[in-house]
């Protein structure tokens, strides 16, 4: 009984492991050589705003920058120990974080409009 379900959860990974290399060769063909160039707003807010941010750091480098593209990371209202370790997190990792206030600005300077 133990050996079946160790097959069957065996087989489980290796049906979802394929199904994700489907998934790449599928986007090396599909996708054009230079990718659009793509943005991921984070509001950091809650009781935990540094583990929002790692999260999304951890998405962005598993799935590939080409898929998930760059992230903003705003402040929303944040202070003392978890702004610090934010903004050390977005400045180790090239996430570029900024207020509320200073959306507009960032966007506008990614697009070259200013």
């Amino acid at each position: 009984m133990v050996e079946l379900l160790f097959f069957i959860f065996v087989l489980l990974l290796a049906v979802l492991g394929l199904a994700e290399l489907i998934h790449s060769v599928k986007l090396c063909l599909l996708a054009p050589k230079e990718a659009a160039i793509s943005y991921k707003i984070i509001f950091l807010k809650g009781s935990l705003p540094q583990h929002q941010l790692k999260i999304a750091v951890e998405q962005s480098a598993w799935s590939g920058k080409k898929l998930t593209g760059n992230i903003i990371a705003v402040n929303s209202f944040l202070e003392g120990e978890a702004l610090e370790e934010c903004r050390f997190i977005a400045q180790k990792n090239g996430v570029i974080f900024c207020s509320a206030e200073e959306l507009c600005d960032q966007i506008m300077l990614i697009s070259g409009k200013t």
